[in-house]
């Protein structure tokens, strides 16, 4: 167990993170080392971290994942792991390409979620009623915002419009990513 003491000083010494960042890591990898115990019938030494296979590491997140851990909860996991390993490697020069190699899990990537009507309502008219700047600042800003909410354009495209497209027509011809064209209906509110 000197190593992961030595580890997690070193986490809280050197690199300086967060308290409970630190928490994580001794957390995630108590869990390791005491599978480790079982899975070795030994404490686990850095020369003995050496010799682990990544079939070693994937029982112990197989065992995680029966426990009903989440995928990314599993990834954190992996990546406790890995930068132990890193550690190791400059420490002690113990190299470990098979663990340094693992992947977690594929997380599905999620959707950004929209602002809620009022939250969307406020931010304009925070941004219109800005005290610190000028009027025709406040009104950009929300001419702006109203754009991104009401019209649901990326800001690139409310901010490559010009004074052409005033006054604003019902419809807009936005050239978004890609180049790819579209036409954005723009309701009363927001024109």
């Amino acid at each position: 167990m000197e190593t992961f003491a030595a580890f997690t000083a070193y986490l809280t010494d050197e690199r300086r993170m967060a308290e409970k960042t630190v928490e994580a890591y001794r957390s995630d990898l108590a869990g390791f080392f005491g599978f480790l115990n079982i899975h070795l019938g030994e404490a686990p030494t850095p020369r003995r971290l050496g010799k682990l296979r990544a079939r070693d590491v994937r029982s112990f997140l197989a065992q995680r994942r029966r426990d009903g851990l989440s995928d990314a909860s599993i990834a954190r996991l992996l990546s406790s792991i890995k930068a132990l390993y890193r550690w190791l490697g400059r420490t002690y020069d113990i190299e470990n390409a098979e663990i340094a190699y693992l992947q977690g899990p594929k997380r599905p990537q999620r959707l950004p979620r929209p602002v809620s009507i009022e939250a969307a309502k406020d931010l304009i008219e925070e941004a219109g009623t800005d005290p610190d700047s000028e009027a025709w600042i406040n009104a950009r800003d929300a001419a702006v915002l109203s754009l991104l909410y009401g019209a649901g354009l990326r800001i690139s495209e409310a901010l490559s419009l010009t004074g052409a497209e005033s006054p604003m027509p019902e419809r807009l011809r936005i050239t978004g990513k890609g180049g790819k064209v579209r036409i954005v209906p723009l309701i009363p509110a927001v024109r």
